[in-house]
Order: structure tokens, then C-alpha cells, then sequence
């Protein structure tokens, strides 16, 4: 994991997060077995209340417990997933 202040405002950042599933015999050519996802985001401070921040998540692998119902057409072994968020602190 890494960031970094681009400006006062401004700032980007990756991760990486890998799992491989040892009760699936550890075979990891078999995209069930695993999960990997690599990802890129972008916050912006609007105040120091105020945030929206954006990630794009690169992942191989479904091992993480996606719901078929959400899938009628099965689980890929590869897909992007671009997140939205807005949030405040206090």
C-alpha cells in the first residue's frame, strides 16, 4: 500500500491485496482458488470535513465470495470494478 499528497488536496494511491485459498488444494492455476487485486485511487480533500475519493480495482481471481445470484452468466476470472465515494469526518 502507498499514497501520495499530490497537493494539499490532492492525493493518489495503490495496493495490493492477495489471498490463495489453502483448502482449495492450493492449485492456483484454477481462478476458484485465489484472489489478487491490484488497485489505484484518488481522493480529494474538499475541506478538511469533506472527501470524495475514486478506486479502480483490477482483480484475477474469484475466491472472495462474489454471490452468482449477481452473476447469471458465472464469475469471471478477471474484472474491473470502479468504486465512487464521498464521505466526512469529525
Amino acid at each position: 500500500m502507498g499514497g501520495y499528497h499530490v497537493s494539499e488536496k490532492f492525493q493518489v494511491g495503490t495496493y495490493y491485496s492477495h489471498f490463495v485459498d489453502a483448502g482449495g488444494g492450493a492449485n492456483t492455476s484454477l481462478s476458484t482458488n485465489y484472489s489478487k487485486d491490484w488497485t489505484i485511487s484518488g481522493r480529494y480533500d474538499f475541506n478538511p470535513y469533506f472527501y470524495a475519493k475514486l478506486e479502480e480495482h483490477f482483480v484475477h481471481g474469484t475466491d472472495m465470495g462474489y454471490y452468482t445470484d449477481d452473476n447469471p452468466n458465472g464469475l469471471k476470472p478477471r474484472s474491473n470494478i470502479l468504486a465512487a465515494k464521498i464521505g466526512f469526518s469529525f
